[in-house]
């Protein structure tokens, strides 16, 4: 299997564990990922579900927001 799979399989896993509530840097140290990696893939999803009209997105109820530093 090709690590392009891999990596797709595991980029959905920490969506979807992210949308649960799981913070990045604990989604990064589970997956060995770089912190960078993961908020790249969560800010991408969040401006894919922003532009996906009618489908369930990157609301407060699914992708908590992080006030602060």
């Amino acid at each position: 299997m090709s690590n392009t799979s891999e990596m797709e399989k595991t980029k959905k896993r920490v969506i979807g564990e992210y949308k649960k509530g799981a913070k990045p840097k604990a989604l990064a140290d589970k997956y060995g990922l770089n912190i960078n990696t993961v908020k790249s893939w969560i800010s991408r999803y969040k401006a894919k579900a922003k532009d996906a009209p009618g489908k369930q997105g990157a609301s407060s109820a699914s992708a908590p927001r992080r006030r602060g530093a």
